[in-house]
């Protein structure tokens, strides 16, 4: 009787768990899928900071949501206050306080869309958040007249980063009808708005060797132009690189761009594919002595830690359109025909200084002498015989 009571409890209590379940369920439905929002601002996957988290996480100053709080960066936050105040009173018309309540109700109206701006979701209240995008509208408010040319924060923004940029001439920001997301798309779009309407035919990923071994083989390398900084070419044995600058922050620079081409659904893999690229031609500080010494990369590192920079650059990443396909495949091409290796053979060993190019003209000529006295040693032998 107990038995039968237990069975008919559970026949009851089923339905309504179903019931739960589908109601939980329907919560944490998506009716948009995410790769379709408006999120331009991602964390950084655990899997890209494992390797070294110091290269994402802000030492100074941060900016957003996702450090707030840190005890590291408290003390920056004051000085945040105090900048807030200098703005303020650069203000006479309308008052400190009176502009200040405009700006408050300007990002107010803007907050939400600023929220969809990123990926993940983050606790924070409306007016701590307000507070906090409080400086962007303010330094834009307090523009004066004579700086209010055409992208002055775009410059300004620009000058801050110039030293840690990867060229090694000054950075310039070119629309294209596209509008900027946020700093690090700026310094993104700055470093492609030259090749953003470059499309590569060949995008599978092919590897190829240093460049210790391609010297082996014949191939040359040259500095490229500095404005294009992915504008590389490989063209009879020649492969040309615009020059990069590498210096303490690079690694940052190159592992944030890295990340965010990671996240954004809208980016192409060209950085990553530029990290593979420089990855396979310096595997050890050798390679980087020769790319040093052709003014392709412009140090302010040793060669060891270049090479090891750019050994862990783009580990535990997916490539799914390799940027330098076609120039890989006819790097490797060149590398396995056999005239360049044997010519550059030719030319290390036996043309590499005036001596031995010499010698070996000498030897040419004893071979030509000795059978020149041989032909005429034989034909008065000859001769007779045919007369």
């Amino acid at each position: 009787m107990a038995k039968t009571d237990e069975i008919a409890h559970v026949s009851i209590e089923m339905p309504e768990s179903n019931r739960m379940v589908t109601s939980s369920i329907k919560e944490k439905l998506c009716h948009v899928s995410p790769s379709f929002l408006k999120s331009s601002i991602f964390r950084v996957p655990q899997k890209l900071r494992q390797r070294n988290e110091n290269v994402y996480d802000p030492n100074i100053v941060s900016i957003g949501p996702f450090h707030n709080g840190t005890k590291t960066l408290a003390p920056m936050e004051k000085m945040k206050m105090w900048y807030l105040g200098s703005l303020l009173q650069r203000f006479t018309v309308p008052p400190p306080e009176e502009a200040l309540e405009h700006i408050v109700e300007s990002i107010r109206s803007l907050q939400r869309s600023a929220r969809e701006c990123y990926a993940d979701p983050f606790n924070l209240e409306d007016e701590t958040f307000i507070e906090m995008l409080r400086l962007f509208e303010l330094s834009e408010l307090t523009v004066s007249v004579d700086e209010r040319e055409p992208d002055f924060l775009v410059k300004l923004v620009l000058k801050f980063f110039e030293t840690m940029m990867l060229m090694t001439v000054p950075a310039e920001y070119r629309p294209n009808g596209r509008g900027i997301k946020h700093i690090l798309h700026l310094l993104c779009s700055c470093l492609l708005s030259n090749s953003c309407n470059r499309r590569p035919e060949n995008t599978r990923l092919e590897l190829f060797p240093p460049v210790t071994g391609l010297l082996q083989s014949g191939v040359k390398f040259k500095k490229g132009t500095p404005d294009d900084i992915l504008n590389i070419k490989f063209r009879k044995g020649e492969i040309e690189i615009p020059p990069i600058k590498i210096q303490g922050n690079s690694e940052s620079l190159f592992q944030n761009l890295i990340a965010y081409e990671q996240c954004d659904r809208h980016c192409m893999d060209q950085f990553t594919s530029y990290g593979v690229f420089l990855d396979c031609l310096i595997n050890s500080s050798k390679d980087a002595d020769v790319l040093c010494d052709e003014e392709i990369v412009v140090q302010a590192l040793s060669t060891e830690d270049i090479s090891l920079l750019f050994n862990r650059l783009y580990n535990d990443t997916l490539i799914s359109e390799f940027y330098y396909g076609g120039i890989g495949h006819d790097i490797n091409e060149y590398y396995r025909s056999r005239w360049p290796r044997w010519r550059a053979t030719l030319k290390r060993d036996y043309f590499n200084n005036p001596w031995s190019f010499s010698s070996f003209i000498a030897a040419i000529l004893v071979l030509i002498f000795t059978f020149a006295q041989t032909l005429f040693t034989i034909l008065p032998y000859v001769y007779p015989l045919c007369k």
